[in-house]
């Protein structure tokens, strides 16, 4: 108690009242914004407290809503004063959340301070700068640079990486991207450019690993040569006209379809140049909108079209005066049946749309078409008939046209027969110095035509890999057959006995040298009458006994078989084994061969090696008559010979396998009929 006098008495006592100061906030923490997957790993927030003696103050987490793997930790202390720091890794995804911060005293109970802070998780896309561009580079070089830089604004740094998307639609190489670097990033493109024409792409992007830039194609052309020309000599003056019209749209439907495919290459890699004949009489119909039924000869580069509701040829015409990559004047009516006019033509292709690869279509009707007697025309090794001309191309001036434009050092890729009979041994060997694969039917070539025909099915098949433009021979000769398999088996036509077969041009001399010494051991083995039995059994390609004067062309593998595997006949061990050398040749000779049901056949389909057919070969049956002499004295131009020169209006003979030396002995395939249907010499040119 204090007196009067403010003193205190003795006794009375004091009261001391301890007050707890809470902290506070010298530095509020601040909301936070970092990039996705990033570490969080700062001071952010002082905390002080007044009291003395100076008290320990703790920060520490509350609370939080973020959910992040790993959580949030949030530490620091001191006497006094308390630095607060927070630790986290940010999630992969953008989002934000709330943390809750609180610092405390070491009183009891303590005195506390707390902040709610915002936590942002974001991500920027990064960005070119520059984008990379388009490239343009001679064949076979190799490109290894940077095209492309890209930086992202995101703090702290990300990595950044280049890279390809997808596939690249470059055919006959692949495109490598690359590039890392934090921040920022310089992109790298590597490759080596193929060795033939083309326009191709690659997407590029790059990625902090959640976001990326807009994707960029990188457009390449390789200055190079493209990889095919396809040259369709598609001969329509005759009672086919019809169908070189729908044979035509099919061409630019396949295309179409597939660049639809995804195919794109096709139109950069690949020419289709048609020359067209056509005539009155067969098919009225305008080949373009306001167009007039024309009858004479165009050029034409084929181009994409999928319309099917009309006939109307939507592709680049050629012969029309016009300027441009071959563009030339009207050609008027020409004669296809002339060999000058086939040369014309492959020298225009190969000097207007040079390529790696050549193929030439030959298409029109094949050999036997013409009646028996009719001596002038019975060569039945001829194709491409034009009426307007009335001409036609015999083998031996197919072969004249050919070996103008192509040599035993620079082939023609592929011969295809786009007729009927040409599928022959004879034929092969013709062209085995200049053309590396052929293609044709010992039977029916001709598989009719429509809107998805084998034209269709051929360009529209080269689908499915970037690759596939760059095609090799052996394989565009093989997709060949099944194109013609493909519209035999599914348009419901369905021939009996329909064959095609590719054939290795580079075996068949082999081939020819087993055939000869198979007419060696034919006479040999003095069994005539066995031998034209079976001959007759043989898989043939005529109707009547008649017909087999124009083309007594028989299956060269059944006919020998059937010898190989004779027990009535009893033919020599010789025999027999030079029956099975040809049928080993023809196993490596034959690349690929289809064959339908009927005509004495059984269905085939598959590699040489295993069907080992594909080949017909010539018999005459000299025993049979007709008119008062045998079939033999009508079949005057199986020789090598000139027989116009020898007896002129006579054509035409000049068939390189027709070899006779007259030296009294066979001793080639030709020379074992010379001997048996005309051993007087009295009908055909030169004996055995």
């Amino acid at each position: 108690m204090v007196s009067e006098d403010n003193s205190v008495k003795d006794n009375e006592a004091v009261g001391i009242n301890e007050v707890n100061q809470n902290p506070t906030w010298t530095t509020q923490p601040a909301d936070i914004s970092l990039s996705v997957n990033s570490n969080y790993n700062t001071n952010n927030g002082i905390a002080a407290d007044s009291d003395l003696p100076a008290q320990t103050l703790t920060c520490s987490r509350v609370t939080d809503n973020c959910s992040l793997s790993g959580g949030i930790t949030v530490t620091g202390s001191g006497s006094g004063a308390a630095t607060c720091h927070i630790t986290f890794t940010a999630s992969a995804t953008p989002k934000t959340c709330q943390l809750t911060v609180k610092v405390a005293d070491n009183f009891s109970p303590p005195g506390t301070v707390s902040k709610t802070i915002n936590i942002a998780v974001t991500n920027n896309s990064p960005t070119w700068n520059p984008a990379p561009t388009d490239i343009t580079i001679s064949p076979n070089s190799s490109y290894n640079q940077t095209n492309g830089h890209a930086t992202d604004s995101d703090l702290p740094p990300q990595t950044l990486t280049c890279s390809k998307v997808g596939s690249d639609t470059c055919a006959g190489f692949d495109v490598s991207v690359s590039g890392s670097g934090s921040g920022a990033v310089d992109c790298n493109l590597n490759f080596t450019a193929g060795a033939y024409y083309q326009k191709c792409s690659v997407d590029v992007r790059v990625s902090d690993g959640a976001l990326t830039t807009t994707t960029q194609t990188v457009n390449i052309t390789v200055n190079g040569l493209k990889n095919w020309t396809i040259m369709v000599y598609l001969d329509g003056d005759n009672n086919l006209e019809t169908y070189t019209i729908s044979d035509f749209n099919e061409m630019e439907r396949g295309i179409a379809k597939a660049i639809t495919n995804g195919n794109q290459d096709i139109q950069y890699s690949i020419n289709v140049i048609v020359m067209i004949d056509r005539i009155t009489g067969y098919n009225e119909s305008p080949t373009e909108s306001g167009g007039s039924n024309w009858t004479d000869t165009r050029l034409y580069r084929i181009l994409p079209d999928s319309i099917t509701t009309d006939a109307y040829f939507r592709s680049e015409r050629l012969d029309d005066g016009g300027a441009g990559t071959g563009h030339i004047p009207n050609l008027g009516e020409k004669n296809m049946g002339a060999p000058a006019q086939l040369n014309w033509f492959l020298n225009y292709g190969k000097t207007n749309f040079p390529a790696a690869h050549y193929a030439l279509v030959i298409w029109n009707h094949g050999g036997g078409t013409r009646a028996p007697g009719d001596i002038l025309h019975s060569s039945i090794k001829a194709v491409a008939w034009d009426d307007t001309s009335n001409d036609t191309l015999y083998l031996d001036e197919v072969q004249q046209a050919t070996s103008a434009n192509f040599n035993s050092s620079s082939k023609l890729s592929v011969l295809y027969f786009d007729a009927c009979l040409m599928g022959m041994t004879e034929v092969a060997y013709e062209f085995k110095n200049i053309v590396e694969y052929m293609v044709g039917s010992m039977h029916i070539g001709w598989a009719g035509s429509g809107a998805l025909g084998r034209y269709y099915y051929l360009f529209s098949h080269l689908i499915g890999t970037k690759d596939e433009s760059l095609i090799i021979p052996r394989d565009l000769s093989m997709l060949l057959i099944d194109a013609y398999k493909y519209f035999i088996e599914n348009y419901g036509l369905n021939y009996e006995g329909a064959t095609m077969a590719a054939t290795d041009l580079s075996q068949v001399s082999l081939l020819a040298t087993n055939v000869n010494i198979l007419g060696v051991q034919i006479d040999a083995a003095n069994k005539k009458a066995a031998i034209e039995s079976l001959r007759d059994a043989t898989v043939h390609f005529y109707d009547t006994d008649d017909e087999s004067i124009s083309y007594p062309y028989y299956d060269l593998y059944d006919f020998c078989n059937r010898i190989y595997n004779d027990t009535a006949n009893g033919f020599p061990t010789a025999l027999k084994t030079a029956a099975n050398n040809v049928i080993t040749s023809l196993s490596t000779a034959i690349v690929f061969s289809y064959g339908s049901d009927g005509n004495g056949q059984s269905y085939y389909y598959g590699p040489g090696s295993s069907t080992k057919r594909g080949l017909s070969i010539f018999f005459s049956r000299g025993n049979l008559i007709y008119g008062g002499y045998t079939h033999y004295a009508y079949q005057w131009w199986y020789t090598i010979v000139d027989t116009n020169a020898l007896w002129p209006g006579y054509y035409y003979g000049l068939i390189d396998f027709c070899v006779s030396n007259a030296n009294g002995t066979v001793e080639y395939w030709r020379e074992l009929f010379e001997k048996w249907y005309d051993p007087l010499n009295l009908y055909t040119p030169s004996t055995y």
